[in-house]
């Protein structure tokens, strides 16, 4: 009866990720691919692909936070858009699949792992990044 009555019980989620594989003999693409990281920061989402930094806006390469917080919110909604935009922006990009998240230390939990299902799927269905890996910001 001690026993039972000091056992503690946790609850845990998953999340399934696919970690890059050691030695796997990989070899570099032969087509461009889009390389997108998103990175949580506390003024919004930076992020970067194939031609480097995403400006602001998301109309260009250059310095800045790309998608700005709106309202002191961050904005999945312009995010999403602004991923939906780079992946189309080339057909070499359309067959991607592969996103990478890393935040700030500073950022909350919920904010990096809980919200990016929406980022994953688009309106019709689609998966616009179904393999989701996350950093880890230095």
């Amino acid at each position: 009866m001690f026993v039972l009555a000091t056992v503690s019980v946790t609850f845990t989620a998953t999340i399934d990720t696919f970690p890059p594989r050691a030695g796997s003999g990989a070899r570099a693409p032969t087509t461009p691919t889009l390389g997108l990281t998103v990175l949580v920061v506390p003024d919004g989402f930076s992020l970067k692909a194939r031609g480097g930094n995403v400006a602001p806006g998301c109309n260009d390469t250059g310095p800045g936070v790309a998608i700005p917080t709106k309202n002191n919110d961050y904005d999945y909604d312009a995010l999403k858009a602004c991923a939906t935009k780079l992946k189309g922006a080339a057909a070499e990009f359309k067959d991607e699949m592969g996103v990478t998240i890393s935040a700030n230390p500073s950022i909350p939990y919920q904010i990096v792992i809980a919200r990016w299902t929406p980022f994953a799927r688009t309106k019709q269905g689609d998966d616009l990044f179904p393999e989701v890996s996350f950093g880890i910001a230095r």
